[in-house]
């Protein structure tokens, strides 16, 4: 039994640009904080709950508390809310999300799951809004404030949702650097989504294969069937 993990933003959902807008929104509506990097490879944990963690630390000068960060997320979740009232369009799937997620579950035997560095009902939301089924094993930065915590979780979720001792392959699917790095580390294959410069960098980091999206459905599978998924980076 082979198992596909996804990513979420920038993978599944058409949604990286609309959530950082309203994530960093979110600390100046709560904290007054006017200056948030919006480099997310540069915090030590790039998941919602890490880079907030990271960044009221700095703010405070000391650990965030539980409500502090409880306050971030859902004003995040509510700017999330109102930015798809005002403009349904910048919460669309990546072309092609839904189509393979269908071909994979009704005519293969590939088993699908989702692992994603967002906090749980954001991430729910936008997938919802993306019309994404969600009847798969999940996993959040509510499960681990580490990517490789987070996509490790997954796995062992999907083991005793399809109850399967242990999977022969593991493909993990994103956008990131920090998912090329992810499925290094857990030593899984990777299958990069990029359409634009980014792809480049998924490139420099070691990713072998890339899809602009999930159009070239032949192409895609072709990339999950290719275990050995990154160059050498020496």
């Amino acid at each position: 039994m082979k198992l596909v993990v996804f990513d979420v933003d920038g993978t599944l959902t058409d949604t990286n640009q609309v959530d950082g807008l309203c994530f960093r929104l979110a600390f100046q509506q709560e904290f007054g904080l006017r200056k948030i990097s919006r480099d997310w490879e540069s915090y030590n944990y790039s998941t919602d709950q890490g880079i907030a963690t990271e960044v009221l630390t700095s703010f405070f000068n000391r650990n965030p508390l539980d409500s502090e960060l409880a306050r971030a997320r859902a004003r995040f979740i509510r700017n999330l809310r109102e930015a798809y009232c005002s403009n349904p369009r910048d919460f669309q799937e990546v072309r092609g999300a839904g189509s393979i997620l269908r071909l994979l579950r009704e005519e293969t035997d590939w088993k699908v799951a989702i692992a994603t560095g967002c906090w749980s009902e954001s991430a729910r939301f936008k997938l919802q809004r993306a019309g994404i089924q969600m009847d798969t094993p999940f996993a959040s930065c509510e499960d681990s404030i580490s990517r490789d915590g987070i996509v490790s979780r997954v796995i062992e979720k999907a083991k005793v949702y399809y109850e399967c001792k242990d999977f022969s392959t593991v493909v993990f699917v994103g956008d990131g650097v920090w998912d090329v790095t992810t499925a290094k580390n857990l030593g899984i294959g990777f299958v990069g989504i990029s359409a634009n410069e980014k792809s480049q960098r998924l490139k420099k980091a070691g990713a072998k294969f890339i899809c602009k999206d999930f159009q070239l459905t032949p192409v895609f599978l072709n990339y999950l069937n290719h275990f050995d998924a990154y160059e050498s980076t020496n």
